[in-house]
């Protein structure tokens, strides 16, 4: 992708990047059949067309590369379940809890020493994640809530592992994780999600919504400053909510509005302060 070329146009690409991320939740919504075979069709497809795109080379997986898959795979799977069981805000704003597990995460295994903006951080992100699971839900709401906030711990360990990848094989685990993802999803194909459900919608999550969103991640990360791509993924939980209201009708309760102000918040100021310290 040879339009990006510097950061100007790497902004560009991750504010791209994250509008197509943030129409996941509303094409889930569209497309009908079992969630572990939409996350599945979608990751075929999306693996299918990352391989076109990208310069791919065989190379031997490394144990943190078969983690970041196993992360990926989980964070997807549970993303898409989620999505079918909760509201798409909800499923979102619940995963974007991520970073601020990264800093608990860092304390407890690696020893880092918890900053008081991290202190501050993960006290907003209980408060919001107090807010989500007391507003009155019905049994499948819960369990949605629920498997959103473990896609938020794999999505964590999908972050950290990541981080200790070389920037020329970042994207393996990306590409396996996806085959992972589709070879799961086999059981759980049906006629329902192959043609009951709008094919166009599917495609548009395999090629649009995962496939191009992520080349235009991976390639627009090399140019990108700390702060730019911390803030501008943010678009996703914002935006997210907004496609699915005006398309599918599905509002937001006040309480998951109010948490998610919170989470986002906790989120934002926690990365904002750490991409400063690192200049």
């Amino acid at each position: 992708m040879k339009l990006i070329k510097d950061r100007k146009t790497a902004i560009i690409g991750m504010v791209i990047c994250a509008i197509l991320w943030s129409t996941g939740g509303l094409f889930i919504k569209i497309v009908n059949g079992h969630p572990i075979g939409i996350a599945g069709a979608r990751a075929g497809i999306a693996a299918v067309f990352m391989l076109f795109l990208v310069k791919f080379k065989v190379i031997k997986p490394t144990k943190n590369i078969m983690l970041g898959v196993v992360f990926y795979t989980i964070t997807v799977v549970g993303f898409v379940t989620a999505n079918k069981l909760t509201t798409s805000a909800n499923a979102v704003l619940l995963q974007y809890i991520a970073p601020i597990w990264v800093a608990i995460f860092a304390a407890i295994f690696l020893k880092d020493r918890l900053r008081k903006s991290d202190i501050v951080s993960i006290s907003f992100m209980i408060l919001g994640l107090i807010l989500f699971f007391t507003e009155k839900l019905s049994g499948g709401m819960l369990i949605g809530n629920i498997i959103a906030v473990i896609t938020s711990f794999s999505f964590a360990g999908f972050f950290i592992v990541i981080k200790t990848i070389p920037d020329s094989d970042k994207i393996y685990p990306i590409i396996y994780g996806n085959i992972l993802t589709a070879l799961i999803g086999i059981p759980f194909y049906s006629d329902e999600l192959i043609v009951g459900s709008s094919p166009y919608a599917l495609l548009f999550l395999g090629v649009i919504q995962i496939g191009l969103a992520y080349v235009f991640y991976y390639k627009s990360m090399v140019y990108l400053k700390a702060l730019d791509a911390v803030l501008i993924p943010v678009l996703e939980p914002l935006l997210n909510p907004v496609w699915v209201f005006f398309i599918v009708g599905e509002s937001p309760s006040l309480m998951t509005i109010t948490g998610g102000f919170f989470v986002i918040f906790s989120v934002l100021m926690r990365s904002v302060h750490q991409a400063k310290t690192k200049k």
